[in-house]
């Protein structure tokens, strides 16, 4: 009986190792399977990446070309608009506007120095005749005729008569 048993612990271990080594077998293709799906998804990550930032730089030199039509346009509508007639009409009344308010200021500025200067040309003119008059009171003053008449008109002077005089010999 003993060996009866001695072979089926034998045949168990061997199926036993059999079934070891087919399960690690199993695990080691299972194993294989997963690093190639790996490395396939990467793969493809790395695809998908390279396609996204290719639409990536696409998309950026389409905005690029789409902000320069964009400009090329506004400038060619705001060339045709400053040649319209009704810009030219505004653009003009404005200038006609602004030149007439600027002449009207220039001439406001005028008429205040044309002002002052008049009445700087008074007070001169004020100044000459307080010379003029000052200067006929030196002539008064330094006149014998005019003295002689303030002398007898305002302080009663009389000239001296010939008994008045008296001559005095001197040895």
């Amino acid at each position: 009986m003993r060996k009866i048993r001695d072979n089926k612990n034998k045949t168990s271990q061997k199926s036993k190792m059999s079934y070891h080594s087919y399960k690690t077998q199993v695990q080691k293709s299972n194993l294989k399977k997963e690093k190639n799906t790996l490395k396939k998804t990467k793969k493809q990550k790395e695809i998908k990446k390279e396609k996204i930032d290719n639409l990536r730089k696409d998309i950026k030199q389409k905005n690029k070309a789409l902000k320069k039509a964009r400009r090329e346009n506004f400038k060619k509508s705001i060339i045709k608009n400053l040649n319209s007639d009704s810009f030219i009409v505004v653009a003009g009344g404005i200038t006609i506007i602004l030149l007439l308010s600027l002449i009207t200021f220039k001439q406001s500025q005028i008429a205040d120095i044309k002002y002052s200067i008049n009445k700087k040309n008074t007070e001169i003119h004020n100044i000459n005749n307080e010379i003029k008059v000052e200067k006929l009171k030196i002539d008064e003053s330094s006149r014998s005729d005019i003295i002689e008449q303030k002398a007898m008109e305002e302080l009663g002077m009389i000239y001296r008569r010939q008994d008045q005089i008296e001559y005095i010999t001197v040895d």
